[in-house]
Parts: C-alpha cells; sequence; structure tokens
C-alpha cells in the first residue's frame, strides 16, 4: 500500500511516460519518469488505481 507517494524503481535511465488511472479507467495523473522517479498521490482518495509505465502495469492501493 502507498500513502503519499509512488517510487519507480527498476524502469531503466530512459524517460518514459507513467500514468495513473482509476478502476474506471479514467486517466488521473501522468508524468515523465526515469528510475528514481516519485509520483505523490498524497491529493487522491483511499482506493484502488492502475499505474500504467512503458509496457508494464501494476496495482496501487491508496491508503490514508
Amino acid at each position: 500500500p502507498a500513502k503519499d507517494h509512488i517510487s519507480l524503481r527498476g524502469i531503466g535511465s530512459e524517460p518514459q511516460t507513467a500514468a495513473v488511472y482509476s478502476t474506471a479507467g479514467v486517466k488521473i495523473i501522468e508524468q515523465t519518469v526515469a528510475d528514481g522517479s516519485v509520483i505523490n498521490i498524497s491529493h487522491l482518495p483511499e482506493g484502488v488505481y492502475i499505474l500504467r509505465c512503458g509496457n508494464r502495469v501494476a496495482k496501487i492501493v491508496k491508503q490514508l
């Protein structure tokens, strides 16, 4: 579970686009990232989200 941010590791040094989606498929956040980047999710309500970065997809659980 994540609370305030998501740290991205192992995605390579080349910049990529990362996006966070609601479970309904609505894009909430999009930013350019590289290995070690952080995505701020502190403003999101508690719930489940989908993170897509390049060809990788992960589930995020936001807790208060």
